[in-house]
């Protein structure tokens, strides 16, 4: 009997040491493992839809004729840079003077939608410019009724034909749509 107890208090004092040697082991991998630690800077760069109206119109000296064109060139272009959709808005600065022109001569790639915007068909990429919106304003001859328009009529106005722009990111998120279709549900998800 003695023989046993004799084999049994060196077997637990193993076992402990086993276990104590688990215990200490895996707690030293825990701990390099939660210290050891590696920085990674992520660069993250953010996009911008940017848009820059530029006009040309040549100063004036005097009033324009009736039926006389006045250049005026607008156009608009991607100075952000992802690639976006635009659209713009053409408005007097008195009603007078839309019943004064000729209806404006809208340029290639743009529609008029119900909203009162001009939508560029075309997505802009980075630096891009769009097709002229319009080349020029022409004066009428007469009102609508038949009354004529002077040159004095013209003067005393301060004619002014306003540009508002607005672009988005152009997502094209079905490739079985043509891009023109795309555009126009970019613009109606706002």
């Amino acid at each position: 009997m003695k023989k046993k107890h004799e084999l049994f208090g060196p077997f637990i004092m193993m076992i402990i040491c086993a276990v104590l040697t688990v215990v200490i082991v895996s707690t030293g991998i825990t701990l390099a493992y939660l210290k050891d630690r590696d920085d990674v800077n992520n660069v993250m760069t953010v996009g911008e839809t940017e848009i820059k109206i530029e006009e040309t119109f040549p100063p004036r000296t005097s009033p324009p004729y009736p039926g006389e064109p006045v250049i005026k060139v607008v156009k608009i272009e991607n100075t952000g840079n992802l690639t976006c959709t635009v659209r713009a808005r053409l408005v007097f600065s008195e009603s007078k003077l839309e019943k004064m022109t000729e209806p404006l001569e809208i340029g290639e790639d743009w529609i008029l939608r119900p909203d009162g915007f001009y939508y560029y068909m075309i997505p802009l990429k980075p630096g891009e410019v769009t097709k002229p919106l319009i080349e020029k304003v022409v004066f009428r001859r007469s009102y609508s009724n038949g009354g004529a328009i002077s040159q004095e009529d013209i003067a005393g106005l301060d004619p002014e034909l306003i540009v508002y722009s607005e672009a988005l990111e152009f997502v094209k998120e079905d490739a079985s749509l043509p891009e023109a279709e795309e555009i126009l549900n970019n613009w109606n998800q706002y």
